[in-house]
Order: C-alpha cells, then sequence, then structure tokens
C-alpha cells in the first residue's frame, strides 16, 4: 500500500504542477518582448487565402492585409496561430519595416481566451468573445481602451418549416407578434443591439397574437439552443414570450458542435442564430436555396430560386420581399462589434479612425514597449 500511495503522489505531483503552471502562465502564447509586433486575439483562423472565399469571413477581414497593405504570410499554423510579416519599407533605417508584424493568435476555448486577453497575453482582441466575455472585459479596462464598431451581424428566429404547425405562415406570423424585440434591445443589450429597419415584419402585438393561438389547439414547440450565455439566455427569453400567448416552448440544451447537424436533419422545430456577414453586401443564396448549405429552415420558394440562379451574388436587401412574404426567418437585431486594446497598443491618432469590417484598422496602431 505504501508503494501504491507513493507512486500515486508521485504521479499527482507532477500533474498538480502542471495544471498549477497553466493557472499561473495561462495558454502556451508568445511572450510579448520589445520588436515591433502586435498579437490579435481572434476566434477562428481563416481556412485558406482567397480575396473570392467569400464564406470564409475569417479570410476575408485578414486578406486586405494582404492584398492591399502587402503584408506576406511568414507562418501559419491553422490551429494555432498566422504571422504577418509587412512589406521592408525603403524609408526605413537599414531597410526594417516600418510597420508592426501581426501575429494572429487562436484559441479554441473562449474562457480561456478571455483570460489570455485579460493577463495581457494578447494586445487587440476585435470581436473575438461573447458578449457576456466581452462586458467582463470591459468591466476591467477604463474606457480609452474599449471601442464598440457598427458590425454587420445578424441574429434571426428561425423555423423548421418541415413542421405541420410551422408550415402555417399565419402561425409564424403570430410567433413574430409575440416577441417583444423593441423592449429586448432596450432593457437588456441596449449598447449592443440595433433594430433592424430595412425590413417590413409582422410587428409586437400581443392582443393579436393572443387572440390567434387562443383559437388554435394546444402548441408545444422544441427550441434549440447551446449553453452559450446570449443563445440560453435568448431562449429564456423566448420561452417567456411565447408563454405569454399560450405556446408551451421546450428548450433543449446542445453543445455547439452538434447544433448546426440537428437543424440540419430538422431536428427541432424553433432556434436563433447569427448571419455572420463580412459586409451588408454578402450573398444569402446558401441560407434561403432550396437544398442551400445554411437553409436550416428547409425553406423552399420555386421564384426564388429562380431569382438566385440569374443572381448569386444577391444580398439580404435583394430577397427581402420573400423574407417578408414567406418568412422562413424572423430577422430580429444587429450586433455591434467592439474592439478591445490592451494597455501594450494605442492608435497613433488621438481619435480613432473609421472602421469596416477588415483588419486594416491595425495599421492606424503602434506598440508602447518598444
Amino acid at each position: 500500500m505504501k508503494k501504491t500511495a507513493a507512486t500515486a503522489l508521485m504521479v499527482t505531483i507532477p500533474v498538480l504542477l502542471f495544471f498549477g503552471a497553466l493557472k499561473i502562465r495561462g495558454p502556451m502564447l508568445p511572450e510579448h518582448n520589445s520588436k515591433n509586433e502586435i498579437r490579435i486575439l481572434i476566434d477562428r483562423l481563416p481556412v485558406m487565402f482567397n480575396e473570392s472565399q467569400h464564406s470564409d469571413i475569417a479570410a476575408r477581414k485578414i486578406w486586405p492585409l494582404i492584398e492591399e497593405a502587402h503584408y506576406r504570410i511568414s507562418s501559419f499554423n491553422p490551429l494555432e496561430e498566422l504571422v504577418l510579416e509587412p512589406p521592408r519599407s525603403e524609408g526605413a533605417m537599414n531597410g526594417a519595416p516600418s510597420k508592426p508584424t501581426l501575429r494572429f493568435i487562436y484559441i479554441q476555448d473562449e474562457l480561456t481566451r478571455a483570460l489570455a486577453f485579460d493577463k495581457g497575453d494578447a494586445d487587440v482582441a476585435f470581436s473575438a468573445l461573447s458578449l457576456s466575455k466581452t462586458i467582463w472585459l470591459q468591466r476591467r479596462l477604463n474606457s480609452s481602451q474599449f471601442f464598440l464598431v457598427p458590425g454587420t451581424n445578424i441574429s434571426f428566429l428561425g423555423f423548421n418549416l418541415t413542421n405541420p404547425v410551422l408550415s402555417s405562415l399565419q402561425t409564424r406570423r403570430a410567433i413574430a407578434q409575440a416577441l417583444p424585440v423593441p423592449e429586448w434591445i432596450h432593457e437588456r443589450w441596449k449598447d449592443w443591439l440595433v433594430p433592424l429597419k430595412e425590413f417590413n415584419l409582422p410587428l409586437f402585438d400581443l392582443t393579436e397574437s393572443k387572440t390567434y393561438f387562443a383559437a388554435q389547439p394546444p402548441i408545444s414547440l422544441s427550441y434549440l439552443t447551446t449553453p452559450v450565455r446570449e443563445g440560453y439566455e435568448t431562449a429564456l427569453l423566448m420561452r417567456e414570450a411565447l408563454k405569454k400567448v399560450g405556446v408551451k416552448l421546450l428548450v433543449q440544451t446542445v453543445e455547439p458542435a452538434l447544433y448546426y447537424s440537428r437543424l440540419k436533419k430538422g431536428q427541432d422545430d424553433l432556434f436563433s442564430a447569427r448571419m455572420l456577414r463580412f459586409s451588408v453586401h454578402d450573398p444569402v443564396l446558401d441560407y434561403v436555396k432550396t437544398g442551400g448549405e445554411k437553409n436550416y429552415f428547409h425553406y423552399s420558394n420555386p421564384s426564388l430560386d429562380h431569382f438566385l440562379l440569374n443572381n448569386p451574388g444577391a444580398d439580404l436587401s435583394s430577397i427581402h420581399t420573400w423574407i417578408e412574404e414567406d418568412l422562413p426567418f424572423v430577422p430580429l437585431y444587429s450586433w455591434t462589434n467592439a474592439l478591445i486594446l490592451n494597455p501594450t497598443v494605442r492608435f497613433k491618432k488621438n481619435t480613432p479612425p473609421e472602421f469596416a469590417q477588415s483588419y486594416l484598422f491595425l495599421l492606424d496602431l503602434e506598440t508602447t514597449t518598444h
């Protein structure tokens, strides 16, 4: 027994020391030094670089640095990091680059990502964290390190149109009327959400929604979400809103890795998600075309398919008439993006520049440690 205990202790001590080291040091990120380098924390790395990669949002955000600012890829590990080296400036001493090296660091686990930034293991985080983690960091930083930037991502409530109940347009419209979206925006996420004005959608009308569902047999629907805080809170808001009009909502939680595969199979009735867009002009073909890769609504309209066949690059505003008439999903609101800076970097000018969705704004930053 003593030998077993001693062996266990020999195994336990290194394990404890290992996890203790992780707790103290955090993720294995490069130490900041005196080099002219900016470290950017991101929530996803590109799959490949190509200016025509419309579906790869990460690549499209980084690509302008290569195409317009003439950065070159120095190293690329799709599971960890991407390093871009600047062009050598003719006016700089000894031909040294006058622009900073840009190191994009990927950490899969979001909590680890937030803690890494809080400890100073990265200099910049741009739309790289969920709302709850962003607010947590905001409270720990001064206002000069935090910026809200107009965004293009849209949250929506999706309907599984293979469900006989939800195949009724009247039912979908009555569900949309039960959602107090303006109240959610104003009272819960005022600084983070922007109302959508480009759609003519059913307005919040609790009385009319109640009247409709009072005339229907009892309705019970499933709602799929993930453990991510904003998603789960949205699920609870949906459940409370529909309860007021007599609809029972059963909230089911699955891990993000299983979320979209379940939606693709049509196993759940309602869900909410974000339409990730680099630009408001991004094509939406995958979301609404019959059999589209992201058509989790199982929506099909021959007229819209014909339009998309001739206009494959059509954006959301181009198809708003079909969305308003068929209501395969309810656009809810758009999100602002958060830019967070650690004290290791600052803008060269006192006033931050106008932001686009790409990372070109990084060229307006300078390090404070070299």
